[in-house]
């Protein structure tokens, strides 16, 4: 969702109640089942010709299990603050390419204000999926078992059988190999 920065004289409150059509994109990328986001975002214009957006977030995305791969709800509750800078101040910008410069970390993770829109969609994308792990093991309380699985988490295998479909790798053969110079 974008939001034109002139529609609003200083600050703008957003209610998520997770039925608005553009955070469908999101629910996407998280397993069916999924909650809905909800939550509440403040957007304020500063006297740079920026904006902050801040607020917070919940969401319960099925995320697959890192142990056994089956899908497990993980509450995330999300704060969120970032910084839209002003158009001008754009290193991708046409008018910006003319002179060199050496970009900053805060220049590579950075929100500007795009054609006097800000890009919501963005950020809430963007706090969810940092938000959410690459890999989540609901453990039980002694850390000892797998809540999906029950698995002991000392186990050696996960899927199936030790070695069920375990085929030899097609470099197995290089171990025989010798060079003559």
């Amino acid at each position: 969702m974008k939001i034109a920065l002139n529609s609003f004289a200083s600050a703008l409150d957003l209610q998520l109640v997770g039925d608005e059509p553009w955070l469908e994109k999101i629910y996407k990328d998280f397993c069916t089942g999924s909650s809905r986001i909800q939550g509440s975002l403040t957007i304020q214009r500063d006297a740079s010709g920026g904006a902050m957006i801040s607020g917070h977030i919940q969401f319960i995305p099925m995320v697959d299990c890192g142990r056994c791969a089956k899908s497990v709800a993980m509450p995330l509750a999300v704060n969120i603050k970032a910084r839209f800078h002003p158009e001008s101040e754009n290193p991708e910008r046409a008018d910006n390419w003319k002179r060199e410069r050496n970009l900053s970390r805060d220049d590579l993770d950075a929100y500007y204000i795009d054609s006097g829109m800000i890009d919501v969609e963005e950020v809430v994308n963007d706090a969810i999926h940092t938000a959410t792990p690459d890999s989540y093991v609901p453990t039980s309380d002694d850390g000892n078992r797998c809540l999906v699985c029950r698995c002991d988490l000392s186990s050696p295998h996960v899927f199936g059988k030790e070695h069920e479909n375990e085929k030899p790798s097609p470099f197995a053969s290089l171990k025989r190999l010798t060079i003559k110079h």
